[in-house]
């Protein structure tokens, strides 16, 4: 269920520039650039993970790789400004590290432009993320509401990401 919303969200979104946090392998991003890449939309991927060497992206792949210890975004982000300040909207910011959430979903909200979607995954505990990352974290809930349309397509909270696709309003 969750790759059909993906899906249909590349589709209706038509991402220009995807961020994904918690690369593991580089499955989930190599399945967006192929999808991307079908329906002939241009959309430049970054990917992050600390792990580098579980990282397994071909060559000819456009996926841009960078090594990233989630705790020191704030970092990363000053020492990479230009890469931030270019990011063309739509963004799809995909949060599956699982590390330092709060701190990711803070640094990357100023690049974010309303229309903008954050998808934290895995959120069958909902208090844990809802509470903890949207609201005790400084980040304004008003800025961000649930895409419902998305969230509730195969029936209410019917996926991994149970209350969790936000756009940026």
């Amino acid at each position: 269920m969750t790759l059909s919303i993906y899906m249909m969200m590349l589709q209706e979104i038509k991402p220009k520039t995807i961020l994904e946090f918690g690369t593991y392998d580089g499955g989930s991003a190599l399945w967006m650039e192929d999808i991307l890449n079908s329906l002939s939309f241009e959309c430049q991927i970054y990917t992050f993970d600390i792990n580098e060497d579980k990282v397994k992206l071909p060559q000819e792949s456009k996926i841009k790789f960078h090594k990233l210890d989630n705790h020191k975004i704030n970092e990363f982000i000053e020492l990479n400004k230009k890469l931030f300040d270019d990011l063309e909207s739509p963004i799809l910011v995909i949060e599956d590290s699982h590390e330092n959430a709060c701190g990711i979903i803070k640094a990357i909200d100023p690049f974010l432009v309303s229309g903008d979607y954050l998808i934290i995954e895995d959120t069958l505990d909902q208090k844990k993320y809802q509470d903890t990352i949207i609201s005790s974290n400084g980040i304004d809930k008003g800025k961000y509401l649930v895409d419902t349309h998305f969230c509730d397509l195969w029936g209410i909270n019917n996926s991994w990401n149970i209350n969790s696709i936000f756009r940026k309003t």
